[in-house]
């Protein structure tokens, strides 16, 4: 037997409802909205949480890479550095090939120390700076060279301090960037530091030896001075040094003396009167200098 719905308990709900508020009923309505709504705010709000955690991440990671690829650059620079410095003493073929070697492991090795993730758009740009730097190549009007290194040597008879203009206007032959032109500078430093301690060298030994006027003090073709930095400078001796030259050095060598003599040395900058006296005796460069040929005119000549 079924039972069939109460009329009298039905109609008592409905008129139930028809008796509440309307403001009741609204904010019933509102609060089934919302809470439908907030389970999709929750989950946009996680995506977003997680989108920013992969924008760290990726930020992070993009960091460390600009990290070693300047940790890569540094290390191609001191290598730069101490392959030009093997020139001065190494045939040249051997020096090239050498270096071609090295450069080929060192691309080589590109991408060992990065995940496999960043590898390739890491030794993109490494191989881009590599190819900036001035490397011995084919193309010698791209990178510095041995012969460069004795040539620069030679011009130190006639300028200690040459502009980088300068430098421009006698290596016609080579494609100037801001690399190869802070080595030339370099090379000059180095060139004018040897200069002045041997200066210095001497003139102590001067005093030591109860000189008393810096008159008797001449820089000679065949004073043991002239021979070392004849030697350092022109280590094949087939280059005619210049007569100002030996003028420059004597007067050099007698401004150490007196500033030992009377004692300035006690001062840390006691050289820098010196090196702005020297800069000032800088003299022309023959025309012949110009030439990319100039080793071979100089030799012939």
């Amino acid at each position: 037997m079924s039972l069939s719905p109460n009329p009298t308990a039905l109609g008592t709900n409905e008129e139930r409802d028809r008796e509440r508020p309307v403001e009741k009923r609204s904010e019933n309505y509102r609060e089934n909205k919302r809470k439908q709504k907030l389970p999709q705010q929750q989950s946009s709000h996680v995506a977003q949480l997680a989108g920013r955690g992969r924008s760290s991440a990726k930020a992070e990671e993009c960091h460390q890479l600009k990290e070693q690829l300047q940790v890569l650059q540094q290390q191609l620079r001191q290598l730069q550095e101490k392959f030009l410095q093997v020139y001065e003493f190494s045939d040249s073929d051997q020096s090239h090939k050498g270096m071609e070697k090295t450069m080929h492991l060192l691309k080589g090795k590109c991408g060992d120390s990065l995940d496999e993730s960043s590898r390739k758009a890491e030794c993109g740009e490494l191989q881009t700076v590599m190819d900036g730097v001035p490397f011995s190549s084919v193309h010698i009007q791209e990178a510095l060279t041995p012969g460069h290194l004795k040539k620069a040597k030679l011009m130190f008879f006639f300028t200690r301090y040459p502009s980088s203009t300068l430098l421009k206007t006698y290596f016609p032959d080579v494609q100037f960037n801001r690399c190869i032109t802070s080595q030339l500078i370099k090379w000059f430093s180095n060139f004018r530091e040897f200069y002045y301690i041997q200066m210095e060298k001497f003139a102590r030994q001067a005093i030591l030896e109860e000189v008393t006027d810096s008159k008797h003090l001449m820089v000679s073709r065949d004073s043991e001075l002239f021979r070392a930095l004849n030697m350092h400078y022109n280590k094949g001796n087939d280059f005619e040094v210049p007569d100002r030259f030996l003028e420059v050095a004597s007067m050099t060598l007698r401004e150490f003396f007196s500033a030992v003599r009377a004692g300035k040395d006690s001062d840390p900058s006691w050289k820098k009167p010196i090196y702005k006296i020297i800069s000032k005796l800088d003299s022309d460069i023959p025309d012949v200098f110009k030439s990319s040929r100039c080793l071979q005119e100089l030799l012939q000549s």
